[in-house]
């Protein structure tokens, strides 16, 4: 599997494969410009699979979060392995993205940052 995309009603979700390195990451971006283009506006990535990550890979995420923070989205991963979550926390990309434990919890924190967004303008 390479990885897949399902719409939900206030975020997309992407299931992301046993390896998230260079054979995923190029098509990963391309896809995810696709739908931030189309006009989703809130990612979650689920990694509850994916037992080993590269540069490219956490390169790739990094550049798809700063695409849809920019145009005030949010970006959240649930299912993280341990050895991954060092990768972000030895980036520093920890502070760039949202953490949760599941999917419901990762759809309330969308919902309140959207809450947040809607209030503040």
């Amino acid at each position: 599997m390479k990885f897949k995309i399902e719409k939900r009603e206030n975020f997309t979700l992407v299931i992301l494969p046993e390896k998230l390195d260079l054979n995923v990451s190029t098509s990963l971006k391309e896809e995810c410009i696709i739908i931030h283009n189309i006009g989703a506006e809130n990612l979650i990535f689920d990694l509850s699979a994916t037992r080993y990550a590269d540069s490219s890979g956490i390169y790739a995420m990094a550049q798809i979060q700063k695409l849809f923070s920019i145009t005030n989205g949010i970006c959240v991963i649930i299912g993280f392995q341990e050895q991954i979550k060092k990768l972000f926390l030895l980036s520093g990309l920890d502070k760039k993205f949202k953490f949760s434990d599941n999917l419901d919890q990762a759809a309330d924190i969308i919902l309140d940052f959207t809450i947040e967004k809607e209030d503040s303008n």
